[in-house]
């Protein structure tokens, strides 16, 4: 349980960042489509979600493909619900990569 919330059954919050794409680097520089391929990506954003990891009034970082702005936003949205706005924010990331990726192609045709 996190924030006082339980995690959806598919997310494994044991220890998960040790197995995190971006463990070492700077995370100001962390780009999305490094999360894409993460390992835990929705374990880093359901914690970076439901533990509020923001520093004064701002969220911060690339968390699970997610800026802090947006997850912030989407956490306000839904009335500060947790489950409702992390299910929310994966299905935007999902989207966000899945219309990187038809970019991507369509460039390279």
């Amino acid at each position: 349980m996190i924030g006082g919330v339980t995690p959806p059954k598919d997310l494994d919050m044991d220890r998960w960042w040790k197995w995190a794409a971006c463990l070492g680097q700077d995370v100001e520089k962390i780009k999305r489509e490094s999360c894409w391929s993460c390992a835990c990506r929705w374990e880093c954003l359901w914690s970076a979600i439901a533990e509020d990891d923001r520093i004064g009034e701002h969220a911060l970082f690339m968390r699970g493909g997610m800026t802090g702005a947006s997850r912030e936003y989407l956490f306000y949205k839904n009335h500060r619900d947790v489950l409702v706005a992390f299910v929310k924010a994966r299905i935007e990331s999902e989207n966000l990569e899945d219309l990187h990726e038809r970019k991507r192609k369509a460039r390279s045709r």
